[in-house]
């Protein structure tokens, strides 16, 4: 399945030129040549960069296809408010289909594993909740809008503007993509020894233990103890029992600080829970 999505993701954004493109270049008609010229360059060259991460399945692809993928649905919603029509519709349509796609589970698994050393087997974690229901959405704009609207001021020729947008934009471009690159980087790992929690959010250090000192790992009842390691995402939990407690290192609010907790039971949140246990269970039969 996660192969079918994958295949679908990328039939989709290879189409978007035809399937968003006409109601992109009615977006621009009227504009300058300098306007037009600058958008179609941008356009352009992010799609090529998504078409090609798209084709290489990895932790930094991912996070290369997640922060384009809202881009066309955007651009499409905007093409819907200049000018109401089929074009435009099919605009938000097309982009609305790459984002669903593009953010599935199964994707993100599939691009987790492309970065997998031998026998591993990786599974996304879910984002935390207080991110995704807050700053994560605001970040993304501001990021997009100036990356976007820094260019275009310029070849408008509103130069002051323009400058300070254009700065702007490069601050974020330094800062943001490494931000939500550590969001791709959050797996729980299962290999032929044991499970490991890689959760650079939560945890100073990986966690890694290996089967014989596992007791066991089924989805958490509501009700249990276990120590929370899923850094506020929400949905259901896996819970990983210990035959004896051992320690896990957890990072503070304040950076560089972190505490050594010693624990007999601990959650974490894939985003393919069910999957994650079967595949937990049936490494475990066998280590």
């Amino acid at each position: 399945m996660g192969r079918t999505s994958l295949w679908v993701l990328r039939v989709l954004w290879l189409l978007l030129p035809l399937t968003a493109g006409v109601a992109m270049g009615d977006l621009l008609d009227g504009t300058s040549t300098a306007v037009g010229l600058v958008a179609a360059i941008g356009l352009w060259g992010l799609w090529a960069v998504g078409l090609v991460a798209g084709l290489v399945p990895t932790t930094v692809a991912l996070t290369v296809l997640r922060l384009l993928a809202p881009a066309p649905v955007v651009v499409g919603v905007i093409a819907l408010v200049d000018d109401p029509g089929p074009a435009a519709l099919m605009a938000v349509v097309a982009g609305a289909a790459v984002a669903v796609v593009g953010f599935h589970p199964r994707v993100g698994r599939v691009f987790v594993q492309g970065s997998a050393y031998g026998d591993e087997a990786r599974f996304p974690l879910r984002p935390p909740g207080q991110l995704v229901l807050g700053p994560l959405p605001v970040l993304w704009l501001a990021l997009a809008a100036s990356v976007a609207a820094g260019p275009l001021l310029l070849a408008a020729r509103q130069w002051a503007v323009g400058a300070v947008v254009s700065a702007v934009a490069v601050g974020l471009l330094v800062v943001l993509p490494r931000r939500f690159h550590v969001l791709s980087r959050r797996f729980l790992v299962f290999v032929p020894a044991g499970l490991a929690l890689h959760d650079p959010l939560v945890l100073a250090e990986t966690a890694m233990f290996r089967w014989r000192a596992v007791r066991s790992l089924t989805r958490a009842l509501a009700t249990t103890n276990a120590l929370d390691l899923t850094g506020g995402s929400l949905g259901a939990a896996v819970e990983v029992t210990l035959r004896d407690p051992e320690s896990v290192v957890r990072k503070e609010r304040r950076p560089g600080d972190s505490t050594a907790v010693r624990t007999g039971a601990f959650l974490c949140r894939p985003t393919l829970l069910d999957g994650a246990v079967a595949e937990g269970e049936r490494r475990q039969r066998h280590g």
